[in-house]
C-alpha cells in the first residue's frame, strides 16, 4: 500500500548505524539505510508541492514521530515542520507522501511550502525533536514547474526529473544536451532607479536541461559561482537570473555581477569554466529597457522592446502572444482529395489585417509562408490556408512545410511589417497524431476555457471529405471551402464512463492509509459494433521488399500507464474495467474487488496500470492506435496513437464532490455521447459498472440524412440508463402513430417526409429527448440540352427540387471546376447562361446539404 506525503527535492545522505531495537512489534535495525526522502515537488502548479518517503525494505517500519522540516536545527513550534502521526507504519516497498499546501486538517498535509525558483533544501529526522536525528536531507536549485525531483531507481542513489508520481514508483525524463542553451534576453539597469539587472536563459529543446555547475559570467575571469546542483531547466522553458552582484547568499537565480548600461558581453560556459555554450555581447542599453533575440534563441536578429519596460518579458518569450485570431482548426493528417490546412477565426468585432505576416509550424524558423496582401479576416471570420500554399513545390522542404500527422506538430503565426521583418507578435496552436480526415478543433468549455481536440467533422467550409474520390474536381471543390464555425468534438468510439479516484481509506493499525487497490476505470463502447482493443499491421520501412508485422494496443495513459493485451475486444454498448492491481496473478485481490463492487464474472477486468490516480487532481488521456508508416514515408516503421479522450479531474469546484473524494462515490458521466473534459459533464453517485441509475442517455442519436426519392429510410437512435426504456418518435414535433421502437423506417420516401425528426426517451425517472435529426430526401437535379447561341449567349434550363440549394460548377477540361453560380430556396426550374468563347465548355450541377 502507498501514502501520500507532499513533495520533496533532492536529498543528501547520511548512513549510521543502529543497534537493533524493537517498536510495536516492527524492527528497527538500521533505520536510516531504509527510510529515504524519494520524491520532491518544490514548484508545483497544477500540483501542491510534496515531499514522498520510501521504505527500500520489505519490512514494515515505525517511523511515527518522524518529521520533515525545511530548517535546521528544527523545534517544535517550527511552523515549516511537518510530523508523521505517533505509530505510524510504513510498509515494506512502500509510499508515504506529505501534501504541503497548508491543508492541515486532512491527514499528511503539511503548513510549509518550497521554494522551487530560488532553491531550498528538506530534511528527513527521526523524533522527538529534542534529540532528533538527521536520516536524510536533500538540497536543490532552480525547479521545473510541475516535475518533481526524484531518485531514480526507487530509493537509489541518483535523483533527476521526471513525470509526478507520488505515491507510487517514479519515473524518468531524457534530459537535451547544455547545447541547447540561449542567452536570450537582458536588461541592464541605472544604479539608482530600484531592482537588479536581470538576464534570461532559453532552452531551445524540447526536453529538459540539467544546469548543474554551468557558470554566468560578464568577465573573464570565470571566477563567478556556479549554478547550484540539481537545477533545471525545462523543454523549451525559460529563467531569468536576476544579476545581484556579489552577496554573501545567493538564491539559486542569482548571479554574482551586475550588467551595466555601457555594455557588455555575457557568456555562458559549461562546467568546465572552459567551453563556452553562448554569448551576447551588447552596446549602450537604454534603461529600463530589455533587448533580447527574436525569435527566441536565434543567432542573427535582435531587437529592443520598444515601450517601457512593461513590455520586457523576463522568464517568458520574447513574443508577445495575438489575441485578435485564434487558431480555430487544423487538418494534418491527409489523404486526397484533402489536403493539410489551417483555419484561423477573429475574434474581435473589428477587422484584422494579417497581410505579409509568417505562417510556419516551427518557431525557430518563422519565415516559411508569407500571407500573400489583402488579407483581412473580418469580425468573428475566418480565413483558412491550404496545403497548396505553404507546401506549393509538394516537398515539404522548408521553406514549404506540411504538417506532421504522424507525431504532432505546431502552428505559428508570425506579426511582420511591409518589409517581411518580423515585428514581435505570436500566435501558436499544437496537436499530437491525428487520424486521416480527421481535424483538430477549438472547443470552448462550460469554464470558458478552451482545449484543442479532434472534431466530429471537418468545419473547413466545404462538402468534402476523405471518403469522396481522390480526383482534381473534388480537390478543387475542397481548397474552395472559406471556414465555417466548429463542430462538437469526436466521442468514441471507446469513452472513459465512470472513475473512482479515491476509494475509502483502510484502517491500518490506528492510521488510515490510501485505498490504491480499490481504485478503477471504467470504459465503455457507446456503438452496436464491437470495438478491438488491439490493432495488427503489416508494413515496410525501406524498398527491399521485407514486410514485418507488429501489433498495437490502446493506451491509458497520463497519471496511469496501461496497454491493453492482443485480443481484447469490448463488446457492442458494454464496459470493461481497469484496475491498480493484477487480475490475472491476484485472484484474491480479484475476488474481492469483485465482491466489494458487487461484479459480475462476465465483466472483463484489466490491469494492472501503473500509477495512481490522485486523490486530489489527475489527467487521464485514452488513446487509439492508428496505422503504423510504411515505406516509402520517413516514418515508416512508426506507429502513430491518437487521442480519444482527455479528463482533468479535480476534488474541488468545479468538479463534483459529494463523496467523490474518499466517501465512497465515484465519478459519473452524464452523458456518453457528451464531451469528456468538462466538470457539467460529471456526477458523483454510487460505484457501477456502466452507467447509474440515470434518466435515458443517448448513445447513438439519428443523423440528418440525404436520401433520393422513393428510396427507404431508416433512422436510429440508441440510449441507455435504467430500463426498460421506452422510444416515441415525432415528425416536426408531432408524434407517429406506432412510432415506438429505437428504430424508424421511412419507406418510399418523399418530399412530404422531408422535415425535423426526434425521439423521445423515457424511463421510470423521466424522460429524455435528442437533437433534432432532418430528413432530406430530393431527386436528382436536371440539366437539359442548352439552347441554340443568341447574340453569343448560351443558356440552358435547369430542372431542381423546390426550396432546395444547388451549386453549378463549369470546367474547361474535366479536371479543374469553377463554382459558376449558387442557387437557394430554387424554383421547380431556371435557366442559365453564359458568354460564348472559343473553348469548350462543361457544366454539372450538384446538390446542396
Amino acid at each position: 500500500m502507498r501514502f501520500v506525503v507532499q513533495r520533496i527535492n533532492h536529498a543528501w545522505w547520511w548512513m549510521a548505524v543502529l543497534q537493533c531495537l524493537m517498536v510495536g512489534g516492527i524492527a528497527q535495525a538500521q533505520v536510516e539505510t531504509n527510510i529515504v526522502l524519494n520524491e520532491v515537488m518544490a514548484n508545483g502548479n497544477s500540483y501542491s508541492d510534496y515531499v514522498e518517503i520510501y521504505n527500500k525494505s520489505t519490512s514494515p517500519i515505525n517511523i511515527g514521530g518522524w518529521f520533515i522540516s525545511s530548517i535546521v536545527p528544527p523545534n517544535n513550534n517550527a511552523t515549516n515542520t511537518y510530523f508523521l502521526p505517533s505509530g505510524f507504519v510504513l510498509g515494506g516497498k512502500s509510499f508515504i507522501v506529505v501534501w504541503l499546501d497548508g491543508n492541515t486538517n486532512i491527514p499528511y498535509h503539511g503548513s510549509f511550502g518550497l521554494k522551487g525558483t530560488k532553491g531550498d533544501l528538506i530534511y528527513l529526522y527521526q523524533g522527538p525533536t529534542n534529540s532528533a536525528l538527521l536520516r536524510d536531507s536533500l538540497t536543490f536549485g532552480i525547479q521545473i514547474p510541475d516535475v518533481p525531483l526524484g531518485r531514480y531507481p526507487d530509493g537509489g542513489n541518483n535523483w533527476t526529473v521526471g513525470p509526478a508520481t507520488p505515491g507510487t514508483l517514479n519515473r524518468v525524463s531524457a534530459l537535451a544536451p547544455v547545447s541547447n542553451l540561449r542567452i536570450n534576453e537582458w536588461m541592464a539597469k541605472t544604479t539608482n532607479n530600484g531592482g537588479d539587472d536581470w538576464l534570461e536563459l532559453y532552452n531551445l529543446s524540447n526536453a529538459p536541461v540539467a544546469l548543474d555547475g554551468l557558470v554566468l559570467t560578464v568577465t573573464a575571469g570565470l571566477t563567478n559561482r556556479a549554478i547550484p546542483a540539481r537545477s533545471f531547466i525545462d523543454g523549451n522553458g525559460y529563467i531569468q537570473f536576476n544579476c545581484t552582484g556579489y552577496k554573501t547568499t545567493l538564491d539559486a537565480n542569482e548571479c554574482d555581477f551586475k550588467l551595466v548600461l555601457s555594455g557588455a558581453t555575457i557568456r555562458l560556459f559549461d562546467t568546465n569554466r572552459a567551453t563556452l555554450i553562448d554569448s551576447v555581447t551588447f552596446g549602450p542599453q537604454t534603461n529600463e529597457v530589455s533587448q533580447g533575440r527574436l525569435p527566441d534563441g536565434g543567432t542573427n536578429i535582435l531587437f529592443f522592446v520598444t515601450a517601457t519596460k512593461t513590455n520586457a518579458t523576463p522568464g517568458a518569450s520574447n513574443f508577445e502572444d495575438f489575441t485578435n485570431l485564434v487558431v480555430s482548426e487544423l487538418l494534418a493528417h491527409t489523404d486526397p482529395p484533402i489536403q493539410d490546412a489551417v483555419k484561423f477565426y477573429n475574434v474581435t468585432t473589428v477587422a484584422t489585417n494579417i497581410s505579409g505576416w509568417w505562417l510556419s509550424n516551427r518557431k525557430d524558423t518563422p519565415k516559411k509562408f508569407r500571407i500573400p496582401a489583402n488579407t483581412v479576416v473580418a469580425a468573428g471570420g475566418y480565413v483558412v490556408f491550404y496545403e497548396w500554399q505553404f507546401d506549393p513545390d509538394h516537398t515539404g522542404n522548408t521553406p514549404s512545410f506540411r504538417f506532421n500527422a504522424a507525431h504532432g506538430d505546431d502552428v505559428y503565426l508570425f506579426s511582420a511589417d511591409s518589409k517581411s521583418n518580423l515585428t514581435g507578435l505570436i500566435l501558436h496552436e499544437n496537436f499530437g497524431s491525428s487520424e486521416n480526415g480527421v481535424s483538430f478543433g477549438r472547443h470552448i468549455k462550460s469554464s470558458g476555457a478552451k482545449d484543442f481536440m479532434p472534431m466530429s467533422k471537418l468545419c473547413l467550409g466545404s462538402t468534402i471529405t476523405v471518403a469522396d474520390p481522390a480526383t482534381p474536381y473534388y480537390s478543387n471543390l475542397f481548397v474552395q471551402g472559406l471556414g465555417v464555425a466548429n463542430a462538437y468534438p469526436k466521442i468514441g468510439p471507446l469513452v472513459i464512463s465512470e472513475i473512482m479516484y479515491h476509494p475509502p481509506n483502510i484502517l491500518s493499525g490506528t492510521n488510515y492509509v490510501d485505498n490504491d487497490l480499490d481504485e478503477y476505470l471504467v470504459l465503455r463502447n457507446i456503438t452496436m459494433t464491437n470495438v478491438p482493443l488491439y490493432e495488427v499491421d503489416s508494413f515496410q520501412t525501406n524498398n527491399n521488399g521485407t514486410t514485418f508485422t507488429v501489433t498495437n494496443s490502446w493506451l491509458i495513459s497520463n497519471a496511469v500507464t496501461y496497454a491493453f493485451p492482443c485480443g481484447a475486444v469490448v463488446m457492442a454498448t458494454s464496459s470493461v474495467i481497469v484496475v491498480n492491481f493484477d487480475p490475472v496473478t491476484n485472484t484474491t485481490q480479484l475476488a474481492a474487488f469483485r465482491t466489494k463492487y458487487n461484479l459480475s464474472t462476465n465483466i472483463p477486468i484489466y490491469g494492472q496500470y501503473k500509477g495512481k490516480l490522485a486523490n486530489s487532481m489527475a489527467t487521464i488521456e485514452l488513446y487509439k492506435p492508428d496505422p503504423t508508416q510504411t515505406y516509402p514515408h520517413p516514418d515508416a516503421g512508426y506507429s502513430p496513437f491518437v487521442m480519444v479522450e482527455k479528463i482533468k479531474y479535480l476534488d474541488s469546484l468545479p468538479w463534483p464532490t459529494n463523496r467523490a473524494d474518499g466517501g465512497g462515490y465515484s465519478l459519473h458521466r452524464l452523458s456518453l455521447t457528451g464531451y469528456s473534459n468538462d466538470s457539467t459533464n460529471w456526477f458523483t453517485a454510487e460505484p457501477r459498472v456502466g452507467p447509474p441509475d440515470c434518466l435515458p442517455r443517448i448513445v447513438v442519436p439519428p443523423v440528418t440524412t440525404h436520401a433520393a426519392l422513393s428510396s427507404n429510410v431508416t433512422l436510429t437512435a440508441t440510449a441507455d440508463g435504467t430500463g426498460p426504456i421506452t422510444y416515441q418518435w415525432l415528425f416536426n414535433g408531432t408524434l407517429l402513430t406506432g412510432r415506438t421502437n429505437s428504430s424508424m423506417t421511412i419507406t418510399n420516401a418523399q418530399l412530404t417526409h422531408n422535415g425535423n425528426y426526434s425521439v423521445v426517451m423515457s424511463n421510470i425517472l423521466g424522460v429524455t429527448t435528442n437533437s433534432v435529426a432532418t430528413l432530406l430526401a430530393a431527386g436528382v437535379p436536371k440539366l437539359y440540352p442548352p439552347n441554340p447561341p443568341t447574340n453569343g449567349v448560351l443558356s440552358a434550363t435547369v430542372g431542381m427540387v423546390s426550396g432546395r440549394s444547388y451549386v453549378i460548377l463549369e470546367s474547361y477540361n474535366l479536371m479543374l471546376w469553377f463554382t459558376n453560380s449558387i442557387i437557394t430556396n430554387a424554383p421547380v426550374q431556371t435557366n442559365i447562361s453564359m458568354r460564348m468563347t472559343n473553348q469548350s465548355r462543361f457544366f454539372c450541377i450538384q446538390l446542396l446539404p
